[in-house]
């Protein structure tokens, strides 16, 4: 063999070589964890390792917070390295927080990865690691630990609290005071009948100066007490629709014709402006009409 064809070969070779090595490369990754056992509560770190061959590219595992047994922070992001030989070196360093005593495992960890440039994802399984977890209830121990993360309680004044107490202490007896007030005073009312009180509406309106308004007045104090006391509405009726609505049983007809003049009599003074004669003729007239129809009540 000439020296040219030696040549030749032996860079036919050194071409070969790492693609082969390359394509014998297995994926395969680790978690390196501290060594030795670790106490409860107390963070520690771990190391995420993943080999891949450098025509592929790691899918980030995405792993949460609280995984399984293991409270995890991720520190910095994925740092990738490329080796020499052909290697794609994929490392995430998590500070690690357990909370559980006795041997701990990871949970499996399905690692996902694709060649570059193309879809297909393929996966491998990263094996578990398993930590010991002692108890910090050590005699020869005096450091003090949390055994939950501390939460953040906030101080209320003993002074506020009493404060407040007081407060809704004097609103509760103001409101009962309110109440109670209210219950003896309206206790202490009289029950004024209708009759009684057209009765002192009909005192008031003998003072108005003005006749006309004392007969629009009286007119609308005995309208009231049909209203009320026959339990009717007459406040929109006029003086013919008001006695034709009333029930033939309601008074005597004597005590209907004397309505009757008295009402008319003040439509009389208000629509057609007659002169009215003097406020004591009117205001006696409709008190007799009151008490004589009102009969036995408080009239």
């Amino acid at each position: 063999m000439t020296r040219l064809g030696c040549y030749l070969f032996f860079m036919c070779f050194l071409s070969i070589v790492p693609v082969t090595a390359q394509s014998d490369v297995v994926p395969y990754g680790q978690w390196i964890g501290p060594g030795e056992s670790v106490l409860i509560g107390e963070p520690f770190s771990m190391l995420l390792e993943i080999v891949l061959p450098q025509s592929s590219e790691l899918i980030d595992p995405g792993l949460p917070a609280i995984w399984g047994e293991y409270w995890l922070t991720p520190l910095p992001s994925i740092e990738t390295t490329s080796q020499p030989d052909g290697l794609r070196i994929y490392r995430q360093q998590f500070s690690v927080t357990l909370w559980t005593i006795g041997p701990i495992s990871t949970l499996p960890l399905p690692v996902m990865y694709r060649s570059v440039g193309q879809t297909t994802v393929q996966t491998f399984q990263l094996p578990p690691v398993v930590i010991q977890v002692n108890s910090v209830l050590d005699p020869d121990d005096l450091d003090l630990r949390p055994m939950r993360p501390p939460l953040e309680m906030v101080f209320v004044s003993p002074l506020m609290i009493v404060g407040v107490l007081v407060i809704v202490a004097g609103l509760g007896y103001g409101l009962w005071y309110v109440l109670n007030w209210s219950r003896q005073h309206r206790s202490m009312q009289v029950k004024i009948s209708p009759a009684r009180h057209a009765l002192d509406e009909l005192n008031r309106a003998a003072h108005l100066d003005d006749p006309i308004r004392v007969h629009v007045r009286v007119a609308e104090v005995l309208r009231k007490f049909i209203g009320v006391h026959l339990g009717m509405p007459t406040s929109d009726l006029t003086t013919d629709e008001l006695l034709r609505s009333l029930p033939s049983t309601s008074m005597p007809e004597a005590r209907r014709i004397e309505l009757q003049q008295l009402l008319e009599y003040a439509d009389l003074v208000k629509f057609a402006q007659l002169k009215p004669s003097a406020n004591q003729r009117i205001i006696s007239a409709a008190r007799r009409w009151l008490s004589e129809f009102a009969g036995g009540d408080d009239a």
